[in-house]
């Protein structure tokens, strides 16, 4: 009997573990990576993270463009 309890807790020792690491939230809101790699004698990094645009969308990006065609008024437009 005490085998099998201490077999429940350690199995939900487990279960508890493991939802708190799927629980747990990323650090930072931006994406942020690094790479490296040995040539020759040179070791090359690469670190790239890109700022968050929250709030900032019209300032960044610039407006919405219109689809469609525009006549630009040159070359063989008539036609």
């Amino acid at each position: 009997m005490k085998k099998l309890l201490l077999a429940c807790c350690l199995l939900n020792i487990g279960f508890v573990q493991a939802q708190r690491i799927l629980t747990t939230p990323p650090s930072g809101g931006n994406k942020k990576a690094m790479v490296g790699e040995q040539i020759g004698l040179t070791t090359v990094t690469i670190r790239y993270d890109r700022p968050a645009v929250k709030g900032r969308e019209g300032k960044i990006w610039g407006q919405l463009v219109q689809p469609g065609f525009f006549d630009q008024g040159f070359g063989n437009t008539t036609a």
